[in-house]
């Protein structure tokens, strides 16, 4: 059995990345959410080309964030952007409570997309990127950060 070690530090804030692809094997660039109230200038430095933020107190997604993320960040490379008579897209998500919303379920109405809402909390169980991607990505993402927390102590 393998041990696990988490290393953090009290100066730490949580980000939240949200990531999206397609069958064809493109990707969405990603959309961040930074802990916070005020945007600072700079935050996307460095980031992938395309990618968006948004602020919450947390750091975690909330549903305005959500709606944001799927109404402006992916509609626009999915082409959602440009009027009514694009093909029929579909969208996959987790079913957090957070992803619920009356105002989301009527925008994707009226821009041809169909929203597919997985059971809450079994993203491990049904998204094979999670396994595929996320999974590969984290570890690489976590061996950083304790690089980077045993290079920098506080």
């Amino acid at each position: 059995m393998a041990a696990t070690e988490s290393i953090t530090s009290s100066r730490s804030k949580t980000v939240t990345v949200i990531g999206g692809g397609n069958a064809l094997g493109n990707f969405i660039p990603p959309y961040y959410v930074f802990s916070g109230m005020i945007w600072c200038e700079g935050l996307l430095d460095g980031c992938a080309s395309g990618a968006g933020a948004g602020m919450s107190e947390s750091g975690f997604v909330k549903r305005d964030l959500f709606e944001t993320y799927i109404t402006e960040h992916i509609a626009k490379y999915a082409g959602k952007d440009k009027g009514s008579n694009r093909p029929t897209t579909f969208i996959l998500y987790d079913g957090h409570k957070s992803h619920i919303s009356l105002t989301l379920t009527q925008w994707a109405r009226d821009h041809s997309v169909v929203l597919v809402v997985l059971p809450p909390h079994s993203s491990h169980l049904t998204q094979s990127l999670d396994v595929a991607v996320f999974g590969p990505m984290k570890q690489y993402y976590y061996r950083e950060c304790m690089t980077y927390m045993h290079n920098n102590p506080a």
